[in-house]
């Protein structure tokens, strides 16, 4: 039987300057981000059907929720005064 393939859009995102933002109140920061993902990113990627498929504290993976990801990492970005920088695989 021949293996089913599926095309998988992936979104990787990750918080510039959190090492900084760490270091002025780790609990606070920690507590804020895990907030701001709750309520902004984690109910875009349901809404496209999308998962998160890795986190790794001041970033994640996520597949399948390129369209409208944007809004919330805009809107996290603020919340954060920090810089969210997105990007995908690459291929060379």
């Amino acid at each position: 039987m021949p293996a089913i393939r599926r095309l998988a859009a992936i979104l990787a995102a990750d918080v510039a300057g959190y090492s900084r933002l760490m270091g002025a109140d780790e609990e606070g920061t920690h507590e804020r981000l895990k907030g701001h993902l709750r309520e902004l990113v984690n109910p875009k990627v349901g809404e496209h059907r999308g998962r998160i498929v890795k986190n790794t504290g001041d970033g994640f993976d996520t597949v399948r929720v390129v369209l409208g990801a944007f809004e919330p990492l805009a809107m996290l970005a603020e919340r954060l005064r920090a810089v969210v920088l997105i990007g995908g695989p690459c291929c060379h």
